[in-house]
């Protein structure tokens, strides 16, 4: 993945944005949509002001519904920060240290959790396996936040030693989001609300409690190029975490400008567990100069739903891009416009 560019920002509501364009930008959204290649919302903000606002498309596969700014998509791996982030307020907090054994949190793991502690969760260094999704798809099982945790309790052996090796896998933000939830004895959900999302006045984020969705309002809904439904079943609430384009600006806009953790806290989550390309920080990818944040961007996709935010802080610039008709063009869209 290409590193991307962007925006510092703001004093006022996000609730009073308007719909406004750039020719040059909207030009090149029309093309990707009549082509078939964009489906989805797209926010541009630079220099304080939006530029470009729009959702082009459906939010359903019967093309009855048509997508609109406020609505809502999956945001896949993107949801990743949000129990990263948790775990530094809990560190500022004196609540947990960064190097403590996860064993100590969660004395049900088997004994190899005596040798993780949670900055490996944080890094995806700690040798947990992948989630075996296979087992669960072929056998139309519907994974949950419970069966996901019995997965890892199952585990007879790491796949490495602890902090020798990188592995991305969603066993690491299921256990973090277990550690939360042990240590201020409030589900994610309400942690979440009450001390990230509402302390800030961060709107257009909620968590869902299952796909296929049982509230659609503002939903929309993933397929595929010919139209068909994701036909895949999952109830795992902490993972689903949907929002608009409006509620990952406003995230991405107070995250970035330390107001949600500290300098120090943004710094950590920003590195990564070697320095080999692939891999990827809890920030996903976040880069910095001058002693400030230069560039943040993190990709998404969950089944079709794929999202990609981005902010140049020294060039004053954010691209958030979502959609529910996955084309793997995203990065591609968002270069064309930082580099308009």
């Amino acid at each position: 993945m290409r590193p991307l560019f962007f925006l510092y920002i703001f004093c006022f509501s996000i609730t009073g944005f308007s719909q406004r364009t750039d020719h040059a930008i909207d030009s090149l959204f029309n093309s990707y949509f009549t082509n078939g290649t964009f489906n989805g919302s797209a926010l541009v903000i630079k220099d304080n002001q939006i530029i470009y606002q729009k959702a082009l498309g459906y939010a359903t596969s019967n093309k009855q519904t048509q997508l609109s700014i406020h609505s809502k998509f999956l945001m896949g791996s993107i949801y990743k920060e949000f129990p990263a982030v948790a775990i530094m307020q809990l560190v500022e907090n004196n609540k947990l240290t960064i190097n403590q054994s996860i064993h100590k949190i969660l004395p049900e793991l088997p004994q190899w959790s005596a040798k993780i502690t949670i900055k490996h969760l944080l890094q995806y260094s700690s040798g947990l396996p992948k989630v075996n999704w296979k087992h669960y798809f072929s056998n139309q099982i519907i994974p949950t936040d419970k069966s996901l945790f019995e997965d890892i309790k199952n585990v007879s052996k790491l796949k490495f030693t602890p902090g020798s090796d990188y592995l991305y896998t969603n066993m690491s933000p299921v256990l973090l989001i277990k550690i939360i939830e042990k240590v201020t004895k409030l589900s994610f959900e309400e942690y979440l609300t009450k001390n990230m999302l509402n302390p800030y006045q961060i709107e257009g984020i909620k968590i869902k409690d299952q796909f296929p969705f049982l509230d659609k309002e503002n939903m929309a809904m993933p397929f595929n190029k010919d139209f068909k439904d994701d036909p895949y079943k999952v109830a795992i609430k902490n993972e689903l975490i949907s929002s608009n384009v409006n509620g990952l600006y406003l995230w991405l806009k107070k995250l970035d400008d330390f107001e949600i953790i500290s300098k120090e806290s943004m710094r950590f989550l920003s590195q990564k567990a070697n320095k080999e390309t692939h891999t990827q920080a809890p920030l996903g990818s976040c880069s910095w100069k001058n002693n400030d944040i230069n560039i943040h961007h993190h990709h998404g996709s969950s089944g079709n739903f794929e999202c990609l935010v981005t902010r140049d802080k020294t060039n004053n610039i954010f691209v958030i891009l979502l959609t529910n008709q996955k084309n793997r063009n995203l990065f591609e869209i968002t270069n064309k416009i930082l580099n308009n």
